[in-house]
């Protein structure tokens, strides 16, 4: 661990000083927000008084939508219990049930260990739609486009809870259950100790509550006329969790948008990064001066999900060396550790490799296809790896190697994933928006191959 320095800069050794300067970070962190319109904030708390006062219990309408929602061969919570038994009971009765649920959350409550969320759409998902769209407008369309890279800081921690529990009354989460959640945002502690147990500092509902939170930002971005085209689909900006990307033809599209990004923060208590904040541009019109944009930072590369793009030429050279860096530090540190060619068995190191170091290696092969040169940047730090394991030379054969130890190279891997991850794209029909473009992708490149036209950088 990296060590603790205090406002001085002078190092904390012992555990009393460490705990100090923790709780006096998380007082600072957790402190009200100051920056909040008075008037915006003096009606919200207006408004959570009311909603306290009303809907006290849960009404039966309420539990009969709920349980009809329920997904069969599934049992919510720690008790177990079968979702279809919990609907036959309500078709049998409803009262009752509605009648218990009232009775246990009137008092004292606790948030189960595990909640019921709703599956959503995964990491890749976004990463192929991002690389579509920018690939599309580069070298299909060959038009102007505006990327925008919006960066919150602390996100998560800096949600107004008032705001929050405003927006959740707002979509329906009323009665026992909307004073549960106010409960435990309004009287939750976060406790920081020397030698014992704290209780929990975060809850599985953060990021969909904060998607809830900024849900009203995501439709004036819609409304604001920055949408763009892509196939058969309009999209104006990505959002997962925290991260947000917002698209624009025009230099005054992206302006407008970037004009609302800051008032929704402004008025909810969020606050951006400066520094993160970013505006990139794809085939830029000559005579666009990349001036008067709401963003001081003027780049071309951006981040998004871990992932960097280059809008120049999309590839992904940034994006390998800096894992090349990051796989180096790992190899050393294990090898400083003696996880890797220390005294524990072959066995061992081999499934240390398989289950911390290798999964950091594919991180990327879903999303991304990556060229020869950096292939063998990667394949040389496998080799250097399993060299080390067997204890033998690096100039020992490669395959040599990886046949005694049952591990296939680098690159066949990346293909495996990536045609994973791209069949079963390709082959669902749930509706979302990347299996759409993925789908018009390959009719594309299915219907310009038939024509004699190849682009070889269609999955660069």
């Amino acid at each position: 661990m990296y060590p603790l320095h205090n406002e001085l800069g002078e190092l904390i050794h012992s555990d009393e000083g460490k705990c100090k300067l923790i709780t006096s970070y998380y007082k600072k962190l957790f402190a009200h927000h100051t920056k909040t319109p008075i008037l915006h904030k003096q009606n919200i708390m207006s408004s959570i008084k009311q909603f306290t006062k009303t809907h006290l219990q849960v009404l039966i309408n309420e539990v009969d939508i709920a349980i009809k929602q329920l997904q069969n061969n599934k049992a919510a919570f720690l008790d177990c219990v079968n979702n279809e038994l919990i609907k036959a009971l309500s078709r049998r009765n409803n009262e009752t049930i509605t009648e218990f649920i009232n009775c246990v959350s009137m008092k004292t409550q606790s948030m189960p260990a595990k909640l019921l969320i709703t599956k959503m759409k995964s990491i890749d998902d976004h990463l192929t739609t991002l690389r579509i769209i920018l690939y599309n407008y580069k070298y299909i369309k060959k038009q102007q486009l505006f990327i925008s890279s919006i960066d919150l800081r602390k996100a998560f921690d800096k949600v107004w809870i008032p705001g929050l529990l405003y927006k959740l009354y707002e979509c329906g989460i009323k009665g026992a259950l909307f004073r549960l959640i106010k409960y435990i945002y309004e009287h939750g502690t976060l406790i920081v100790e020397n030698n014992g147990i704290g209780n929990g500092q975060g809850f599985a509902t953060s990021a969909p509550f904060f998607n809830l939170y900024i849900n009203q930002l995501i439709a004036s971005l819609k409304n604001c006329g920055n949408a763009i085209p892509i196939y058969n689909r309009k999209i104006s900006c990505l959002l997962c969790a925290d991260d947000i990307i917002i698209f624009g033809r025009e230099k005054a599209t992206i302006n407008k948008a970037i004009t609302k990004v800051k008032q929704y923060c402004k008025m909810w208590g969020l606050e951006l990064n400066i520094k993160k904040y970013t505006v990139a541009s794809i085939n830029k019109n000559r005579k666009t001066i990349m001036d008067n944009i709401g963003i001081p930072n003027v780049v071309n590369e951006f981040k998004y999900l871990g992932i960097v793009f280059n809008t120049d030429n999309i590839c992904w050279t940034t994006q390998i060396n800096n894992l090349k860096l990051k796989l180096e530090k790992i190899k050393t540190k294990s090898i400083m550790h003696r996880f890797i060619g220390g005294h524990i068995s072959i066995q061992l190191q081999r499934k240390f490799y398989l289950q911390m170091i290798r999964p950091t290696i594919e991180s990327q092969a879903k999303t991304i296809s990556i060229n020869k040169h950096q292939m063998k940047k990667l394949e040389k730090i496998q080799h250097q790896i399993l060299a080390k394991i067997l204890l033998t030379y690096k100039t020992t054969n490669r395959c040599a190697i990886r046949l005694i130890l049952g591990i296939p190279p680098t690159s066949a891997r990346f293909d495996l994933l990536r045609l994973i991850c791209y069949y079963r794209m390709i082959k669902k029909e749930t509706g979302y928006i990347c299996e759409d473009l993925i789908k018009s992708e390959h009719s594309y490149l299915t219907k310009t191959i038939s024509e004699g036209i190849y682009h070889p950088n269609m999955y660069c």
